[in-house]
């Protein structure tokens, strides 16, 4: 049975493949023009979701004694997530126009 660094290492690794895999279709759908932009926003959303699960992993695997901190850390993911999520609706965090243009919003410094 795998220890939980080594558990926690295999779940940081799948998910920075998937973060590369959000990001490499990001680009991929710009490229296609304004039919894609939905999709653009549906992949940035799910790469902003995504991003800071990679840290709390990391820390999961490192920082075992600290349980505090992460129940703290944890907790914080889902308003991340939620801002994520939301923001092809409000821009908060980004945008991508209709013409499939992508944007920063006025929240991006949260990530």
């Amino acid at each position: 049975m795998p220890t939980r660094q080594a558990q926690m290492f295999s779940l940081a690794v799948i998910l920075t493949i998937l973060m590369i895999t959000a990001e490499g279709l990001s680009d991929l759908f710009t490229t296609y023009g304004s039919d894609f932009a939905p999709v653009t926003a549906i992949v940035n959303a799910i790469g902003f979701a995504l991003s800071p699960l990679i840290g709390v992993t990391l820390a999961a695997m490192f920082r075992t004694e600290d349980r505090k901190l992460l129940v703290v850390l944890t907790i914080a993911l889902l308003p991340n997530a939620l801002l994520a999520i939301s923001s092809p609706l409000t821009g908060l965090t980004f945008s991508v126009s209709s013409q499939n243009v992508y944007a920063r919003g006025p929240m991006f410094w949260l990530f």
